[in-house]
């Protein structure tokens, strides 16, 4: 709801719709606000139904059923309930029926065609309702997921997934570090936090302010790569709050200087390379950067 109310002061028309539900005392917050909510259960339903009667008009509502990933939505026998009892939707005015893909991102998945039957059975209960299924990898399984509005994420910043770089995606997102310090370590040193990293010959390093507070997962300590110029340059010694410190041996001098820049996301490691680094997924690498960063719109 933060998030929405925070859209509205920007956009003063155009649809905006809240997931995860309907808190009860927050009725008033969507419909002054002309917020749509995403109702998940036939509690949330009855408690924007009963707002609707209260300030005498109707309202819209999305609702959102669970096709088999069993994390919100109505179950199978709540959806069975409403569709024979449609009284529960009088006063209300459903724009779309919505459920999300589990297994899209592999496209062969059994679960993707079974989530697809359990939907059109759904939707076919409810004939003059549109339906929403498809996320990012959803929409790139084919036509027959997309049905009247789909939901893309990941592929509005042009992550990669095989099926976005056959359709020419390129990623919308570069990320930079400045050097803080240049030094140079001796044999039998060690780097960082804990002493993870020893030093088995005279190396060259680099302070960089990045850290784990703007998203530089801890977990890419003595693994993760950076780049300065063209040059990769891995991370030695633990990860920080606010630095990182990386090898910088084969980078060429007149790279290395204060205030000189490191690419950890652009042209030659992506989001879902670091991503890959760190033990998750190039989404929660994009959500984590946080807001320290200077950014830049083009």
């Amino acid at each position: 709801m933060e998030e929405a109310l925070n859209l509205r002061t920007l956009f003063s028309d155009g649809e905006i719709y809240a997931f995860n539900g309907l808190f009860p005392g927050t009725q008033s917050l969507y419909s002054q606000n002309h917020i749509t909510p995403v109702l998940n259960d036939l509690g949330q339903i009855a408690l924007w139904q009963n707002w609707a009667k209260s300030i005498g008009r109707p309202l819209p509502a999305i609702i959102q059923i669970d096709t088999g990933m069993w994390r919100v939505g109505l179950p199978p026998q709540e959806v069975r309930q409403l569709a024979a009892e449609p009284e529960r939707l009088e006063g209300l005015k459903i724009q779309y029926i919505l459920s999300h893909l589990a297994c899209s991102e592999q496209q062969d998945h059994p679960k993707n065609n079974q989530q697809l039957e359990s939907f059109q059975h759904a939707l076919s209960l409810f004939p003059q309702t549109r339906g929403s299924f498809a996320n990012s990898h959803g929409i790139f399984l084919g036509p027959q997921y997309h049905f009247d509005l789909v939901r893309p994420g990941r592929s509005l910043y042009g992550l990669s997934c095989r099926a976005s770089e056959a359709h020419g995606m390129k990623s919308a997102v570069r990320v930079y570090a400045r050097i803080v310090q240049v030094s140079e370590a001796n044999q039998g040193e060690t780097i960082g936090y804990d002493a993870t990293y020893h030093v088995k010959e005279p190396m060259k390093l680099a302070t960089l302010s990045i850290g784990y507070a703007d998203g530089f997962a801890r977990s890419l300590t003595n693994c993760g790569i950076v780049y300065i110029g063209n040059a990769p340059a891995p991370v030695v010694g633990r990860v920080s709050m606010d630095l990182i410190t990386i090898d910088v041996s084969k980078v060429p001098a007149h790279d290395l200087y204060p205030g000189g820049w490191a690419e950890i996301i652009g042209e030659h490691i992506s989001a879902d390379d670091l991503a890959n680094a760190a033990g998750t997924n190039s989404r929660e690498i994009l959500v984590n950067l946080g807001k320290r960063y200077h950014r830049l719109y083009t």
